[in-house]
Formats: structure tokens, C-alpha cells, sequence
């Protein structure tokens, strides 16, 4: 006997309920055949087009076999989406050398017709970063620095995923704080009074970690975990009570609220170190033009003049550079000198023997609080360098001293070298003027 007659499907329902799938879920259809139909799925496969969220995907059999009854399935791949059900196209055809034939080898025909599907939604992708906030540029002594990331939408959070920062002192945590269920999830660490990065935050801040935790839309999507590069090298961070702090141009970079200051003079800088001074060439001043109350601590980096003249005084009239012949001592009346981290130094006078252009980190220790209001604090009269000067209100620690001493042995680069991307976990420092 010859078989000539085609089999046709007869039927096609869904298997699969109605509701959202997301990645890796299955789509299923049973698909009823007129006949008995043997399907072969090695080498290639029948399919049935399966349009999902406007691209055209396939509906293929689980497995090869004989029976008039069949299951096609489509498994989600990621980034999908379709709000409004997918579509079943009423065609069905052969990929490759898979077969879909009856006994006499007739091939099932490539038309049918197909079921409506609307209730069958799809939703693979997990929520996309769509902006990024924080803290603004500024230089802080307390507070918090501060990541909110904006998805397109909504993020459930478990645990606490956060976000890394490197610091001077070691490396600390933005921590996850709020906005679940929202499209916006805040980041969040509070400054504590060891902290401490006096040449500004990474330039590189992209990443969250889950730490354990999870981030996903409400269908289980995971939510992207890296985002637009955050260059957060405008944030300083600074030891508590300070309230002056000058570059070697004279310009403020203390925390906000802190006295105003201004210069005189034209600049011109010179090498100080391994960084740069200012040069005092006669019209050069550092004027306080607010008030500076309650100093306890003044650290000033100094080149000593060119050569041995009159006495200088370098900060105000309390520490003065004392001429000794052919090399220049410390004079003072108020305080406690450290020069270049060495042994603390009580007394008036001080024989240090600094060499004429020679490069110096002082920190001045008062015995008793100063105060100064609209002051010269560095006048025309010294001939020497100047570059960055720090004052203090608060009682610093002996090791807040010493990282600020250590500060100045590293000139950061603007391209956060690898050298210096290896030392911030360690003592990265910098006063680029010594």
C-alpha cells in the first residue's frame, strides 16, 4: 500500500500557564499530530516560530520519537522581554536533517493554525543602570560619602551589597542603606575620625559586590552590578578640627565652613621636593581673611631660602627660621616643633642646621590654643618656598601626626599609576610639597 496522505496538526495548547517567565524558564506546547508522527531532533529539528517581544525564536520538540502527541519547547534566554504574551506563528517546518514524518515517510504539513497566547509573558532581563549620584566634590571631615544608582526599574535587596573605596587608612565600604522595591538603591558610609585621604578618592569607582546578598527585579532578574565610571578624586577627606588648608597656590581646599584666606603677590612656583612650592620672591603673602580660632596644630611644608640672610619668619611670628652663619634653626615661643617627622623639640631654640634650599615638613604643636583673625600668616618679608600649609582645632593623635607627615613622600599622579593604585591599601601618602 502506498501512504500519501499528509499529517497535519490537528491541535496546539499551551502546557505552560499563563504568567511572567524570566531566564531559563521553559515555554511548553502540546502539539497534537492527525497521525503518528516521528519526530528527529538529531542534526536539526522541527520548528514552530515563536515570536517573543518582536524577535522571532522556535518552539522545537523535547525529544525524537513516535506518537501522535508531541511537546515543543522554547527555554528563555537572557535580555528578553514581552509585556504583551507571545506569539505562535501557524507554520511549521524542518531545520537542517531533522524529519517530522509519518510511517509512509509523508512530512507534516507546514501550515496550521495556532493558539493566542497573550496571557504567556516574558521578562528576562534584569533592571539596567540608568544614572548614578554622589556625594559631591568637597573636601570632608565628617559626614558620609554617599552612591544612590538609579535602575529602570524597580530592585529588590537582600543582605548588604556595597560598594568599595579605597582610603589613605585602608579601604572602606559604601554599604547598601535603603530604596528597595524602588528604582533607586542608596550606598552609604559614615566618616570616622581614623579616616583619612588627603589626595582625593579613586578615580575609578564602578562596581557593586553583593556580598552575599542579591539585587533583582520582582521577577528574579539580577540587577546589573556595575555602572558608569565614578572619578571621585574631587573628595577629600580629611582628620576632624581641620580648618585651614592651602595648595601651593594659595587656593582653600579645607572643609566647607572653614575661614577664607588670599594671596598677594605673583606666582611663580619652583621644584620643592617631589613636588612643587610656591616661590616667595618680596610680594608674596598668605592672608587669613576670616577667623581661625582654637589652632592647636599647624603643619607647613617649607624651602629655606636660597641663602642665609636676616631671620624669617615662616608662620606667622610664631616660628621663625633663625639665621646661624651658613645654615638656618628654629626659633619659637608657643609651641612644640617636629621638623621632617624627627623627635619633637621643646624649648625656644632649636639647632636643626637646615641647609639653604632645603626642602622641610614642619608640625607645630601649641602649648596653648591660638587664635588669629585677618592676619598675615606667611608675609612678603620671607624669600624662601611655601607649599601646602595645614592648621587644626582639634587634639590629633600621634599616628594622625605621623600620616600627615607621611603624606608628603608620594606625589600622586593624575593617572593614579600602578604604583600608587598598589599603595593606597597600604600608607599611600602624598603632601606633593616637602
Amino acid at each position: 500500500l502506498v501512504d500519501t496522505t499528509v499529517p497535519t496538526i490537528t491541535s496546539m495548547t499551551a502546557i505552560t500557564a499563563n504568567g511572567t517567565y524570566k531566564l531559563n524558564d521553559t515555554i511548553d506546547f502540546q502539539v497534537i499530530f492527525s497521525e503518528a508522527v516521528t519526530v528527529s531532533v538529531s542534526g536539526g529539528y522541527p520548528q514552530i516560530p515563536l515570536t517573543v517581544g518582536g524577535t522571532t525564536r522556535y518552539l522545537t520538540p523535547t525529544s525524537s520519537q513516535t506518537s501522535t502527541t508531541h511537546t515543543y519547547r522554547y527555554t528563555i534566554v537572557a535580555n528578553e522581554t514581552d509585556t504583551d504574551g507571545v506569539t505562535v506563528t501557524g507554520t511549521h517546518a524542518v531545520n537542517a536533517t531533522g524529519t517530522a514524518q509519518d510511517a509512509g515517510r509523508n512530512s507534516v504539513a507546514t501550515t496550521f493554525t495556532a493558539p493566542s497566547t497573550p496571557g504567556i509573558k516574558v521578562d528576562s532581563a534584569g533592571p539596567a543602570v540608568a544614572g548614578i549620584t554622589k556625594t559631591a566634590n568637597g573636601t570632608y571631615e565628617s559626614g558620609t560619602l554617599q552612591i544612590s544608582v538609579q535602575y529602570n526599574e524597580a530592585v529588590t535587596v537582600t543582605g548588604t551589597p556595597r560598594i568599595a573605596i579605597p582610603l589613605m587608612n585602608g579601604t572602606v565600604y559604601l554599604n547598601y542603606v535603603s530604596g528597595t522595591g524602588t528604582t533607586t538603591i542608596n550606598f552609604s558610609y559614615t566618616l570616622t575620625t581614623t579616616d583619612y585621604d588627603f589626595d582625593g578618592l579613586p578615580t575609578v569607582v564602578n562596581t557593586i559586590s553583593l556580598n552575599g546578598g542579591t539585587m533583582a527585579d520582582t521577577n528574579g532578574n539580577a540587577a546589573a552590578t556595575t555602572f558608569t565610571n565614578q572619578d571621585m578624586s574631587g573628595i577629600l577627606v580629611v582628620y576632624p578640627g581641620m580648618r585651614l588648608w592651602t595648595t601651593n597656590s594659595f587656593v582653600s581646599k579645607a572643609p566647607a565652613g572653614s575661614p577664607a584666606i588670599s594671596n598677594s603677590g605673583v606666582i611663580t612656583t619652583e621644584a620643592c621636593g617631589t613636588g612643587t612650592c610656591r616661590t616667595f620672591n618680596g610680594d608674596d603673602a598668605l592672608n587669613l581673611t576670616g577667623s581661625l580660632t582654637g589652632v592647636t596644630t599647624v603643619f607647613i611644608v617649607f624651602k629655606t631660602p636660597a641663602a642665609v640672610t636676616t631671620d624669617k619668619d615662616i608662620f606667622y611670628v610664631d616660628v621663625t627660621l633663625a639665621q646661624d652663619t651658613t645654615v638656618y634653626d628654629l626659633r619659637t615661643a608657643n609651641s612644640t616643633l617636629t621638623l621632617n617627622g624627627g623627635a619633637p623639640q621643646t624649648g625656644v631654640n632649636f639647632n636643626v642646621n637646615m641647609a639653604t634650599g632645603s626642602t622641610n615638613i614642619l608640625s607645630v604643636d601649641y602649648t596653648s590654643t591660638q587664635n588669629y583673625s585677618a592676619v598675615t600668616l606667611v608675609g612678603t618679608t620671607f624669600t624662601g618656598a611655601i607649599g601646602e600649609v595645614m592648621a587644626f582645632t582639634s587634639t590629633l593623635t600621634a599616628a594622625q601626626k605621623t600620616n600627615i607627615n607621611n603624606y608628603r613622600d608620594w606625589e600622586r599622579s593624575e593617572e593614579h599609576t600602578s604604583e600608587l593604585q598598589s599603595l593606597r591599601e597600604i600608607s599611600y601618602a602624598v603632601f606633593c610639597l616637602k
